[in-house]
């Protein structure tokens, strides 16, 4: 069947990937991912430890593109005033982290979680071929972002306990339009 009027909402983080109509060529390519991990560490005993080690690495690239050596209307003879060409890519990615540990013991417990997120996202319009358009010629890139990161650990015992929780992101970002 036609699903070219079906429409898909990614709204989520505020931001809308609205439906357009335009007249001439369009280039678009768009990309949402939603992540999630929560590991979960418990120990329980007359002694007792608990280690919980949380890593998730994220690598996105979402491109437009007109090749190099591409001519977009070469001849442009005959074409409609209101032509455009339009070049666009578009990310939205949700990234929850969660690491959690828990220790009881009647003697000692130790609990402690880390949490490690590599994030690296590239989000690219390129027009590196030529093109001719009797209206506009749009190239837009745009990335919208959000990493929550939550540690923690629990301890509890009759005399000692202890508990330490780590969280590291390590965050890198490119958003070109060219």
């Amino acid at each position: 069947g036609d699903d070219s009027n079906d429409s898909h909402e990614f709204d989520r983080l505020e931001t809308s990937f609205d439906t357009t109509t335009n007249i001439g060529l369009t280039v678009a390519a768009v990309s949402y991912e939603d992540v999630r991990t929560i590991p979960i560490g418990v120990a329980i005993g007359g002694g007792a430890f608990n280690g919980v080690v949380s890593t998730t690495v994220f690598d996105s690239t979402t491109e437009a593109i007109i090749a190099s050596g591409v001519t977009v209307n070469g001849t442009n003879t005959g074409a409609g005033a209101n032509q455009d060409v339009v070049l666009t890519a578009m990310g939205t990615s949700n990234i929850n982290s969660t690491a959690t540990g828990m220790a009881g013991a009647a003697s000692q417990a130790v609990a402690a979680s880390l949490d490690a997120t590599i994030y690296k996202k590239i989000v690219r319009a390129r027009m590196l071929g030529s093109a001719t358009s009797l209206r506009d010629f749009i190239v837009t890139a745009q990335s919208t972002d959000r990493l929550v990161q939550t540690v923690g650990s629990l301890a509890g015992s009759g005399t000692d306990a202890a508990a330490g929780s780590v969280g590291v992101a390590v965050i890198g970002s490119t958003v070109l339009a060219e």
